[in-house]
């Protein structure tokens, strides 16, 4: 309690001493929140009152609420801490061991308290020192320019001194709900295309125009689309549209005059067929007529009579013109007796049984 009152008057100097370190960090978070909000403010539309309650007011506010916050869990003065800091004046650790032996009460104890008494006399409390954090300090300076020049700047803005949508750049929408169709004009060898090939055009807008050109060599046909000019400006598009220009190589004909080769789909066109040069059609119906044996035979006609020449018929039962095999042959026999003839290997009896089948009535 002795020792409390010897220090006293070192109590007040190191108080003091903590409260400005206190300040100095609280400074820098309460201007780092001004700097905050006055730049969020710059980019809506507020009042000036607004601008000063908001970014002044909420900075003043975080500084005096982190203040006795850093000055009670780090630079609030005790006993033990002033003891140190007089001995860092040279007095060679007399203080903090008068400190620690408060309570003893030997000889030697108040004796060394006496020293420690006569040296403390010798002692100007103005000779502590206040030591601030160089970093700190920049640190401060940093902030305190930006917070306070922020806030001078949303002050003039909302004031209407300071024209903010020429300062501020435009910035793309966040959401952008724009629909665009891709559009692609393509030119497969013999021509090109001049004008923009890809485009992106929003819907329903005009894409820009384009021109088909050809090689030497070659003419353009059309666009596959059905569109016949070379030239195309496609307005109010909807959707993503992919064309091609078609081109095919031009020929020469016997007088010199250029021909167009027709496309790989088109048909050739027709010939028209000479008017007195009769048809195969016709060329057959008139043999049928002059020659009786080369028209086709009757449902009901007589292979006998030699009329039906070398017609074919069913299952060949008429072979010299004369015979009728269905008549002559006996199928069920004949398979029998094949059968029967161990001579035969089963190949040939396979071959002679299948003409049999030929011949069965």
């Amino acid at each position: 309690m002795e020792t409390k009152k010897l220090f006293e008057k070192y109590y007040a100097r190191l108080r003091r001493i903590g409260l400005l370190k206190s300040l100095i960090l609280s400074g820098i978070i309460g201007l780092t929140v001004m700097f905050g909000v006055a730049l969020a403010l710059w980019f809506f539309d507020p009042a000036v009152w607004e601008v000063i309650v908001y970014s002044l007011g909420g900075g003043l506010v975080v500084t005096g609420l982190f203040m006795p916050l850093f000055y009670f869990t780090r630079f609030r003065p005790s006993t033990q801490k002033i003891a140190k800091m007089i001995d860092q004046l040279g007095l060679e650790e007399r203080i903090i061991t008068m400190y620690e032996l408060e309570q003893d009460e030997s000889y030697i104890a108040m004796k060394q308290r006496e020293d420690a008494k006569a040296k403390m006399s010798e002692v100007n409390e103005k000779q502590i020192k206040v030591r601030l954090s160089r970093v700190a300090l920049v640190f401060l300076l940093i902030v305190g320019v930006f917070g306070l020049g922020m806030t001078t700047v949303s002050v003039l803005g909302a004031h209407g001194i300071i024209d903010k949508e020429a300062l501020m750049p435009e910035l793309p929408p966040i959401f952008d709900n724009t629909e665009w169709c891709e559009v692609n004009y393509v030119a497969y060898g013999f021509g090109m295309i001049e004008g923009e090939e890809a485009q992106l055009v929003e819907k329903g807008q005009d894409a820009t125009p384009v021109v088909a050109i050809a090689d030497d060599g070659y003419i353009f046909m059309g666009w596959d689309d059905g569109v016949e000019t070379p030239d195309r400006w496609d307005r109010h598009v909807e959707d993503h549209l992919y064309v091609n220009a078609v081109f095919v190589p031009v020929q020469e004909s016997e007088d010199g005059e250029s021909m167009q080769q027709p496309q790989d789909n088109q048909d050739p066109p027709e010939q028209d067929q000479p008017q007195n040069e009769p048809d195969d059609s016709d060329q057959d119906d008139q043999q049928s007529e002059q020659d009786p044996s080369m028209s086709p035979p009757q449902k009901n006609q007589d292979p006998s009579d030699g009329s039906g020449g070398s017609q074919m018929y069913d299952n060949n039962t008429i072979i010299d013109g004369e015979t009728d095999y269905t008549t002559e042959f006996d199928y069920d026999t004949n398979m029998e007796d094949l059968a029967g003839d161990d001579s035969l290997p089963p190949d040939l009896k396979d071959s002679i049984g299948g003409y049999y089948d030929t011949l069965k009535p």
